[in-house]
């Protein structure tokens, strides 16, 4: 069967609409922060405030290879952080940069509970692995575990579901911009939503929202270190390529999904857990997203936007 990319969003959304629900029923809120409380766990959903204190504590125990920066405030003050991994780091990036980051979706939990495992992987094995100990040689690794903060805390203390952040929006009683539909380039474009009641609301102007200026900031300040961006989602099985907002496909189009194929095919060989890959517009729906990079990153070679599993238990994943 064919379906088009005017109807897949709502086929997409009916197909996985009824598990994810059905797994949200078994997510008890009260239960996980309790359990919370001694610390970070890497196989459970963690608070914010624990993400935030392990992060400390990695830079802490690994200094040597390990960097925490704060790259900007959320509407309700929270920080938002890059963590650093590299041999011999410095204060600045050397080496070409990979960036992945996560959350930006706040109900998106799995998103973050996976960045924070590569994380503890990467610092805690860096000379046990030798896979791991070539690229933290070779590279430097920036991690953005929590892109949306508030939406994030948002998502424990009152509704599991929220996706925006949790900005108010000037003449609307309706909170949030969803920071996926806030970037610049193709802003407005297909897949985005003009009322902010909507859970698609892309803003009144691009990069009207703090945590997405945090970002390009960022971005703008490296851009000619940066050669892989992974985004990662929550859910699906997705491996994407660009592009969202058209059928348009970059020049190295061919490249990236060879590499698309022999990563869904590494997984599915670990895990037994089957991934689509192809560019977004095509594979889910067409969604003006994070393509901004594409235009201030003239090194970029890969961009992957990874849609992770629906799961009630984070062990699952790893």
């Amino acid at each position: 069967t064919t379906i088009y990319p005017a109807s897949r969003k709502q086929w997409y959304q009916r197909r996985v609409r009824g598990d994810v629900e059905e797994i949200i029923k078994r997510h008890d809120v009260s239960r996980l922060k309790r359990n919370s409380e001694d610390g970070y766990d890497y196989t459970k959903f963690n608070t914010f405030e624990n993400i935030e204190k392990e992060l400390h504590i990695i830079v802490e125990e690994y200094s040597d290879i390990a960097r925490l920066d704060v790259m900007g405030t959320t509407h309700e003050g929270r920080n938002m952080y890059a963590l650093r991994v590299t041999r011999d780091i410095g204060p600045e990036p050397t080496k070409p940069i990979v960036l992945i980051d996560a959350g930006i979706h706040a109900r998106e939990w799995v998103s973050i509970s996976t960045i924070m495992y590569i994380i503890n992987q990467v610092v805690r094995n860096p000379d046990d692995d030798s896979l791991i100990k070539a690229f933290v040689d070779s590279y430097d690794f920036v991690f953005m575990p929590v892109l949306n903060p508030d939406g994030y805390v948002y998502t424990w203390t009152t509704d599991r579901l929220w996706r925006k952040n949790r900005a108010p929006n000037n003449n609307s009683r309706c909170i949030g911009v969803d920071l996926n539909r806030n970037w610049d380039y193709k802003w407005g474009g297909k897949g985005t939503s003009g009322n902010p009641c909507d859970i698609d609301f892309r803003g009144y102007s691009a990069f009207s929202e703090k945590e997405t200026i945090a970002v390009r900031n960022w971005v703008d300040k490296q851009k000619s270190k940066v050669v892989l961006y992974i985004n990662f989602h929550a859910y699906g099985q997705l491996w994407m390529t660009p592009y969202g907002y058209s059928t348009d496909t970059p020049s190295n189009e061919k490249e990236m999904l060879a590499y698309s194929r022999i990563a869904v095919n590494a997984i599915r060989k670990v895990r037994g857990t089957s991934y689509e890959y192809g560019p977004v517009y095509t594979t889910i729906y067409p969604a003006s997203r994070k393509q901004w990079y594409q235009r201030r990153v003239r090194g970029l070679k890969f961009d992957v936007n990874f849609s992770l599993v629906v799961v009630s238990d984070i062990k699952r994943v790893i």
